[in-house]
């Protein structure tokens, strides 16, 4: 004889398993408050791993995801928490009588060996306070990008891993500009955008200024219903070894741009990170600035013009449009004065000739206009060129 033994499981409803999560559960459970990850236990709520421990546990299936994970979800916005928040108040709590202002002198001095009183200066300060602005208030505006140059071996990385910890930094080429990499962005505190000319290129700098510039994120995580906005809690920086890598005339202005001509004192800021951020809390709080003033702006725009690449269609065009007598269309700089045959070239070239256009004083035509009887998006000629 034969003896079959079956084991059965319940199957679960949306109140079963409503009471199986209260009952169970719902101390356990935590919301983090920037990402809306929920977390179980300390961990990452695992919708698989905590069914399968439910099954265990309590002889129960639940089988409806989205039951599973909107309960969870309301569990676990009954305790929020905030790494990054509770990391900033002990700083806080631990140099509650700090002078920022000497902490600030200190970084420019003996870690990045530069003058705390120049321009470059001010770039550090402003970015810390920056940051410590995103995690207490996110999605708060800051589209300004710190860019570290200088040889390798100096550091430049793991002083901005050391600064944002291990685990709350990292170092990609945004590429796709997508749901998966919001989602890695959103999990971080510090994105540096490494070796950063391979970003910083003509074709892709349009993706990277409205990256930038925004404040928050629409997107859908696995296993939500709908979409969630995120409110930016992360900065971006960058490193470079090159000596010429800003492409856009336009948007350079992001782009604070310090030169470390001698290894950065990495020791120094493992030391005293707790430090450097309980300054920069501070800074905030007594409400510094975290933008240049005009007047330090100019500046800016006059310094970064040291780091501009040359385009070698530079002076071709600039030769072709001094002589240029009536408007034109962006074709006829590419056919006449490049040599590419007409509707032979990409998207990737009318953005270059834009952008050396643009560093020519050109305005770029928002709306078309008939020239000679052909309707067309037209460039006025200028009264002289400026190379």
């Amino acid at each position: 004889m034969i003896i079959y033994l079956f084991f059965f499981l319940r199957m679960t409803n949306y109140k079963e398993t409503d009471r199986i999560i209260a009952n169970n559960f719902a101390e356990q459970l935590s919301l983090n408050k920037v990402t809306k990850d929920i977390y179980l236990d300390g961990e990452v709520f695992d919708l698989p791993k905590f069914r399968y421990q439910v099954s265990l546990k309590h002889n129960t299936v639940l089988e409806n995801d989205k039951y599973i994970h909107e309960l969870a979800y309301l569990y676990a916005s009954k305790n929020v928490f905030s790494p990054l928040d509770d990391y900033l108040n002990v700083c806080e709590s631990k140099f509650p009588d700090i002078d920022y202002k000497d902490v600030f002198r200190e970084l420019n001095e003996k870690v990045l060996h530069i003058d705390p009183h120049s321009l470059e200066g001010l770039f550090l300060p402003k970015t810390l306070v920056g940051a410590v602005a995103r995690v207490l208030k996110p999605g708060t505006k800051f589209d300004t990008v710190l860019l570290l140059k200088g040889s390798q071996g100096f550091y430049k990385t793991s002083f901005f891993r050391e600064l944002a910890g291990e685990d709350l930094f990292t170092s990609m080429s945004l590429q796709a500009y997508n749901k998966d990499e919001l989602m890695i962005c959103h999990s971080k505190w510090i994105i540096e955008l490494g070796e950063c000319e391979e970003t910083l290129t003509a074709s892709k700098m349009g993706k990277l200024k409205a990256f930038i510039t925004q404040q928050s994120d629409t997107l859908r995580k696995p296993y939500d219903s709908r979409p969630i906005t995120l409110h930016r809690q992360f900065i971006i920086v960058g490193t470079t070894n090159k000596d010429k890598f800003l492409v856009d005339a336009t948007g350079n202005r992001r782009f604070w741009c310090v030169d470390v001509n001698e290894k950065i004192d990495i020791e120094w800021v493992k030391e005293n990170r707790d430090l450097i951020w309980a300054s920069a809390v501070k800074a905030y709080k007594d409400n510094y600035p975290i933008y240049l003033n005009e007047t330090e702006q100019e500046m800016l725009n006059a310094v970064n013009e040291k780091y501009q690449a040359n385009d070698m269609w530079q002076d071709i065009v600039a030769d072709w449009v001094e002589k240029r007598q009536e408007p034109f269309v962006l074709g006829d700089v590419l056919t006449e004065a490049i040599g590419k045959e007409r509707k032979s070239w990409n998207r990737k070239d009318e953005e270059r000739i834009i952008d050396i256009l643009r560093g020519l004083d050109l305005e770029k035509p928002t709306t078309a206009s008939r020239v000679n009887g052909k309707s067309g998006k037209y460039w006025q000629v200028p009264v002289a060129v400026t190379r």
